[in-house]
């Protein structure tokens, strides 16, 4: 198994996470299937896979998902798995005393935000 990163693996993160998050949403799932890009378990496990390697193999940093050119952050926020976005402890809502604001970052991704601005004083404070 060659556990290298792609090239390009900033896109391929975006692109699978994307990919994840229209096979694992209802509507996201039919409308693949109507456009004739079904979803199967072993894709989703594939897609799984590689968001996973990318993590584990590289000195992640906000930093490095910040000043890329790809939208990554709003990409994984848009997964919404159902774990995740229901459980106040598990998502950083809960927080009492958070390092990173956590909702205020998200809200910096939003499609309406100026990301650069609203996003930069919360990493960089």
């Amino acid at each position: 198994e060659d556990q290298r990163l792609p090239e390009c693996f900033l896109g391929v993160l975006f692109a699978a996470a994307v990919r994840f998050r229209e096979c694992s949403d209802r509507e996201g799932f039919e409308a693949a299937l109507a456009a004739g890009r079904p979803c199967s378990p072993s894709e989703m496990e594939m897609l799984s896979e590689v968001c996973q390697m990318i993590f584990r193999d590289l000195q992640f940093s906000l930093e490095l998902l910040l000043g890329s050119r790809w939208p990554i952050l709003p990409a994984l926020d848009e997964l919404r798995l159902p774990p995740y976005v229901e459980d106040p402890v598990l998502n950083c809502e809960g927080l009492e005393d958070p390092v990173l604001d956590w909702p205020r970052l998200r809200h910096a991704f939003q499609p309406e935000a100026d990301w650069l601005s609203e996003a930069r004083p919360i990493v960089y404070q």
